[in-house]
């Protein structure tokens, strides 16, 4: 089973990456004045990508491990590196406060956000419930407003139903 694919972008947040990517343009056309327009265009695009790669290999790199060992089914695996995700958002939270421009992400939620659903969605999956529930529970109380929080918490209360009639 995959993690749930939920995407939450923001034009807000996407803005910046388009000035860091026409900024970069000038630069490289400041630095090089004999490229082209279009030239500058293009190697100010490669390096926006550049650093936008590299910049959450570094920043993120507890997130994606996360995935990754959620997705190879090593849930326990995952939960630990949720919780190295958050810690680290935790001792820098400018780092996903602004993560429109240091990661160039234009992601609504916030890393720290994803990283406590994502640990929850693998609590669940590994069978600790009331951890499970617990994290759902935390995300609300740091982001009131989370949907996907409050719907997995509805779910999880609903008694089972067995279609069997067992």
């Amino acid at each position: 089973m995959s993690n749930p694919k939920v995407t939450n972008w923001s034009l807000y947040r996407s803005i910046p990456q388009f000035a860091v990517m026409a900024i970069l343009s000038v630069i490289v056309h400041w630095i090089l004045p004999d490229v082209t327009v279009s030239g500058s265009m293009a190697l100010g695009a490669i390096a926006y990508l550049a650093y936008s790669f590299i910049s959450r290999i570094v920043f993120a790199k507890h997130h994606r491990l996360g995935i990754r060992a959620f997705r190879e089914g090593h849930f326990e695996a995952a939960i630990w590196h949720y919780d190295q995700s958050i810690a680290f958002f935790d001792r820098y939270p400018w780092i996903d406060r602004y993560r429109a421009v240091t990661m160039m992400s234009p992601s609504a939620w916030s890393y720290r956000e994803m990283a406590m659903l994502n640990k929850a969605f693998a609590e669940s999956q590994n069978d600790n419930h009331e951890s499970a529930i617990a994290g759902y529970e935390a995300v609300l109380s740091d982001y009131p407003h989370n949907q996907m929080a409050l719907q997995a918490l509805r779910m999880m209360s609903k008694p089972s139903q067995n279609t069997k009639g067992e």
